[in-house]
């Protein structure tokens, strides 16, 4: 990253000082060094053996196991694959009340439902009596002659 700075300073100030062309080969070399690397990497037959301590080995065992399901996390997460999949759901077992109803309307009933058988008694519903052969009909509507 530092080196990336320095190539753009010094860009910044051999244009303030209009110093040959950007894209000559000698200021490209010039300019631009690589850093020398501060230390050597090492490999791990190099490195020194230590054993851990068995704190860190229980660190190292904790950071690995996995966290248990949360539900609330999850709904809380993705609220609305949990939103969709309550509606569908809903209509699903809405869908299937009404198919029931349609076809089988008695079905869901507890207990069937017994027909009360009709009173002998008298109607309160008014008869109408017949009229005599003689006599003409009431006309309770507007009657043209």
């Amino acid at each position: 990253m530092s080196l990336l700075l320095q190539a753009l300073q010094k860009a910044s100030k051999s244009r303030e000082h209009g110093e040959g062309e950007p894209g000559s080969a000698s200021d490209a070399a010039d300019q631009l060094a690589l850093e020398p690397i501060a230390s050597e990497p090492l490999l791990r037959d190099e490195m020194p053996d230590h054993s851990p301590t068995p704190a860190q080995a229980a660190t190292v065992v904790q950071a690995s196991r996995m966290p248990p399901f949360d539900p609330i996390g999850y709904a809380r997460d993705h609220y609305m694959i949990v939103f969709l999949g309550t509606a569908v759901l809903v209509a699903i077992i809405y869908g299937s009340y009404v198919y029931i109803q349609v076809s089988n309307p008695g079905l869901l009933r507890s207990a069937p439902a017994t027909p009360v058988p009709p009173r002998a008694g008298p109607s309160s519903a008014p008869v109408l009596s017949e009229a005599a052969p003689g006599s003409k009909p009431e006309c309770r509507r507007s009657c043209r002659k």
